[in-house]
Parts: C-alpha cells; sequence; structure tokens
C-alpha cells in the first residue's frame, strides 16, 4: 500500500523521487521501556517510483525498514538541516508528508484466500467509495495518510493542507490508489506511468 499510495502521489504531483514520512511506534528501545505515554516518530524515506509497480514495492520493503530503523533524530536539528538545504537551494521546503500504515500483518491464509479475478475486482471496485470527512482551520501537516484495515477492505485516510494539494488532486491520489493496486494485481509487470 505504501508503493502504490507513492506512485499515485508521483502522478498526480509529477514528484519523482517521493519523499515520504512513514510513523513508527520507537517503544522497541529499552530506553522507553519505564515510559508510558505515545512514543513514535517519523523516519524519513525517499521512494524511487518508476519502472513497474514489481520494482517499486520491491524497493519499498527495503526503504521502509531503513527509515524505521534509522527513525531516531532530534526533531530540531532536522528542522535545521531542512531550512539550511532550503536556503541553499533558494526555496522553502516542507517534508511534512506522513504515511501511516496501521493494519495488521496479512497471515499466509489471508493472502491465500485473495487469488481474486478480474470480476472481483470490478466489484470490489464499484462497491469502493470515496468521500469528503470534512474540513478542519487548524494547522496540519501538508500531507498525513493513515491506511487501515476495514471490513473487506482498506481504509485509506488523507488528511491534506489544501496550500499543498488541491481538493481535485486529493481525490485523484485517493482514486490512483486503488487503480494503481487493482491493475498491478491484473496485469503483472504493470508500468507505473511516472
Amino acid at each position: 500500500m505504501v508503493a502504490v499510495y507513492a506512485i499515485a502521489l508521483a502522478r498526480v504531483t509529477g514528484v519523482n523521487p517521493v519523499l515520504l514520512r512513514p510513523v513508527i511506534g520507537n517503544r522497541f528501545r529499552r530506553q522507553l521501556a519505564d515510559v508510558v505515554c505515545p512514543a513514535s516518530q517519523a523516519g524519513i524515506m525517499l521512494l524511487d517510483v518508476s519502472g513497474t509497480v514489481e520494482d517499486v514495492i520491491e524497493r519499498t520493503g527495503p526503504a521502509s525498514m531503513n527509515a524505521l530503523k534509522h527513525s531516531y533524530y532530534d526533531p530540531e536539528q532536522l528542522d535545521e538541516l531542512t531550512r539550511a538545504i532550503g536556503l541553499e537551494r533558494g526555496a522553502e521546503l516542507d517534508i511534512a508528508s506522513f504515511v501511516n500504515d496501521r493494519r495488521a500483518p496479512a497471515g499466509p491464509e489471508t493472502l491465500q484466500a485473495m487469488a481474486w479475478t478480474a470480476d472481483d475486482y470490478a466489484k470490489a471496485c464499484a462497491a469502493s467509495e470515496f468521500r469528503w470527512a470534512g474540513e478542519r482551520n487548524d494547522p496540519v501537516e501538508r500531507m498525513f495518510v493513515n491506511i487501515d484495515d476495514a471490513p473487506d477492505a482498506v481504509l485509506l485516510n488523507i488528511e491534506t493542507d489544501t496550500r499543498a494539494l488541491s481538493p481535485g488532486q486529493i481525490e485523484r491520489v485517493a482514486r490512483g490508489v486503488e487503480e494503481i493496486a487493482v491493475g498491478a494485481a491484473l496485469q503483472p509487470g504493470m508500468d507505473t506511468g511516472v
């Protein structure tokens, strides 16, 4: 899902490689064993989404693990580095493009049961739904995507600052995720179109 989301985002924005900030719960560090609070931080992952969808999926696994493994850093130092690079390049950089895949891992029995046909995908796509969940006037990150399990589906929740992506672009990203996932399932070796 992260790979497919990155491809959809690159198709809409025209930017490749795609910078994503995967969210990780950092509780596995011994120093946090006695802490009673949420403990998470976002890694930094730059993902080339050219080639086939399978190529991008193969790149995403190691890139995600590397980003998550090294997600311990001083946020103030990251802000300073981002500002310095922005000044160097003559542009304000915004690296606030977060992705949080909160789905439970699929077991072998689930993966076996997912041997779908083109008709199965067509029915599922016909039943899929896009809707606007609401607006907020308080500051949000430029882009924050949660990927969740839903009964017989995947729920993609995209929260975006419309100064970064227009409502039309946001909808194209969401619909693109479905289109790319289904297309790749039915057509092995499908080009990402990026």
